[in-house]
């Protein structure tokens, strides 16, 4: 799927058409909009990104098309140039599309179609020049129905739309996304560059990140500040995210909600060895087979360091 999916990417950079981009939120939409912006030819352009759903009606207009001295109370004595004009020469990024109010859709609108903006407060137009990516986790057509969004806005944002698949299901693509995500906050947090380990690479395939891209960033960002090594490795992971990812794992699969075969049954007290045992085996990969981390797994489990290596001297003749 995300294969197609920057092959098309890669293709429509090269073009002026507009983009819509679709998914749920924390899918990576400005992330995927920054991306086809630095392979197209406005990459020395800037990058402007607004999010339409943080902001009231009036500050809305103001930061898309910018004011005049003295257009309004509270307004900057020296005036202020708005987003269009920012982003001139380069893309737009219009995030939470669906939450532009209606009004302000059709000045919108008239901007798609005449290439020019008009400040608050001015009475002549600015010609710009500006790519126009937008992105929505909203169903526009619903919407649309509803009369909650203008059909030929819709139309006009709706020249290229691509819909970008939540995390899990994009396995092949999340350490990827770990990499670059990695790579980018230790440039902006000024850290010295860091890789993932192994281990950590393999929790992140088995994670269902229910957060998406969103979460990712923020479980990266959290190990990049209490990482002190090269590597970022299972003691550097949030907390909440190694709880999330335990209580994943101890989800019944599909494998084990099977029927049991009646022939391959075992003792009750094997069957008990061999549930405990993977369990063990599950949380020494959690939080890894050290004296630290097994003193952990004994207060989880409720029951002495002593107890417990005696349980691993069992299973897997740990010392």
């Amino acid at each position: 799927v995300m294969g197609e999916l920057i092959s098309k990417a890669r293709i429509t950079a090269k073009s002026d058409s507009t983009i819509i981009l679709r998914g749920a939120s924390g899918t990576g939409k400005e992330l995927f909009a920054r991306s086809i912006h630095n392979a197209s030819f406005r990459k020395n352009g800037p990058f402007v990104a607004i999010n339409c759903a943080t902001l009231p009606e009036n500050l809305i207009e103001s930061e898309l098309f910018g004011y005049e001295k003295g257009s309004f109370t509270g307004a900057s004595p020296k005036g202020k140039i708005g987003k269009f004009e920012q982003a001139n020469n380069g893309t737009l990024f219009l995030d939470e599309i669906a939450d532009l109010p209606l009004r302000l859709q059709s000045k919108l609108l008239r901007v798609l179609q005449e290439r020019k903006i008009t400040r608050i407060g001015s009475v002549s137009q600015t010609s710009i020049n500006v790519r126009i990516i937008s992105a929505t986790h909203k169903n526009l057509e619903d919407m649309i129905k509803r009369n909650e969004f203008r059909e030929d806005l819709f139309y006009r944002l709706n020249v290229i739309p691509l819909c970008l698949p939540s995390l899990k299901d994009r396995d092949e693509d999340v350490v990827l996304c770990a990499e670059y995500i990695t790579k980018t906050l230790c440039r902006k947090m000024s850290k010295f560059p860091k890789v993932i380990s192994r281990e950590v690479e393999g929790k992140f395939l088995k994670y269902p990140w229910p957060g998406n891209v969103r979460e990712l960033e923020n479980v990266l960002e959290y190990a990049i500040n209490f990482s002190f090594d090269e590597e970022i490795g299972t003691k550097d992971l949030p907390e909440y995210f190694l709880n999330n990812y335990l209580n994943a794992e101890d989800r019944p699969s599909e494998t084990d909600s099977e029927p049991i075969e009646i022939n391959s049954l075992k003792s009750l007290d094997e069957m008990t060895r061999s549930f405990e045992g993977k369990m063990l085996r599950t949380l020494l990969d959690l939080h890894g087979d050290t004296t630290e981390g097994k003193k952990v797994i004994a207060k989880k489990l409720g029951m002495s360091v002593t107890t417990l290596y005696r349980k691993l001297n069992n299973y897997y003749q740990v010392q």
